[in-house]
């Protein structure tokens, strides 16, 4: 049964050379798998990346196209591997592309209802490949036009999640995989706009960016990737129910100044 796996929002300015990735936001579950869930799991879906989309609306607006997933990372985790080597190495509580568990531990479903090896590899056909698909598709179609390209992944999360970190996390952590994703320039660049903003930000502590960043930060084929992971109390209501205007219009501004920062420095580069 084919679904809805993304949604692409083209850039609607002059092009610039970075792309926005939103792979955690989606909320939609195809029935088969909803059948399948923990109703009470279905009813809050608890780890979502809550109105990061609306968030960075402004980006085609910038010439930025952004790509965003309709489905639930429950459904299938976009930015874990489908297999090979975990993200982290230390103790932190990690889930898969077909997670069983809520960061705080909390299954996911029945034993009896878990998905085997044919359905997560159902899932990976319809529902995990298509949006890497995308992803490859906007990176090549990005290099005719420009000689380095930035995949920008965008996340939030709670301000604390005791099974992935013991202490609070910081407003906004930037993450290049120690910086083996994205040029130390581009790394540089963001860190410098973002700190002189209000906010307080920490550089892959605890988050190095995950498989998407992984995967694509190739800087020796002009190809560079960051993560941004942000609290959402910076931009929404204290009960994080919906944006709050006031703090969303202060974080576009800082993001905003970001992107065109790291416009100039993508194109610089030789």
């Amino acid at each position: 049964m084919s679904f809805p796996v993304y949604h692409l929002r083209p850039a609607e300015a002059a092009r610039r050379p970075i792309i926005v990735s939103v792979p955690h936001a989606g909320t939609d579950v195809p029935e088969e798998v909803a059948q399948t869930l923990r109703p009470d799991i279905l009813h809050k879906l608890p780890d979502t990346d809550w109105f990061v989309p609306e968030l960075y609306a402004f980006c085609p607006s910038l010439g930025i196209p952004m790509i965003q997933a309709r489905l639930s990372r429950y459904v299938v985790d976009l930015n874990r591997p489908m297999e090979g080597p975990a993200l982290y190495t230390d103790h932190r509580r990690q889930t898969d592309a077909m997670p069983l568990t809520t960061f705080d531990g909390v299954e996911l479903y029945e034993l009896a209802q878990r998905p085997d090896a044919a359905e997560r590899e159902r899932r990976g056909h319809l529902y995990y490949q298509p949006y890497h698909a995308a992803l490859q598709d906007l990176i090549h179609e990005a290099h005719k036009n420009f000689k380095h390209v930035l995949l920008f992944d965008a996340h939030s999360i709670r301000r604390s999640v005791p099974s992935l970190a013991p202490d609070p996390f910081a407003d906004m952590i930037v993450g290049d995989r120690d910086g083996g994703s994205a040029d130390k320039a581009l790394s540089d660049a963001l860190l410098r706009v973002l700190k002189q903003s209000p906010f307080q930000i920490a550089h892959n502590q605890p988050f190095k960016g995950g498989q998407i960043t992984r995967a694509y930060g190739m800087p020796e084929k002009r190809v560079h990737a960051i993560q941004l992971e942000m609290s959402q109390d910076v931009y929404m209501n204290d009960a994080r129910t919906r944006l709050d205007p006031k703090k969303c219009a202060q974080v576009q501004k800082v993001l905003t100044d970001a992107f065109l920062e790291l416009s100039t420095v993508l194109e610089a580069l030789p």
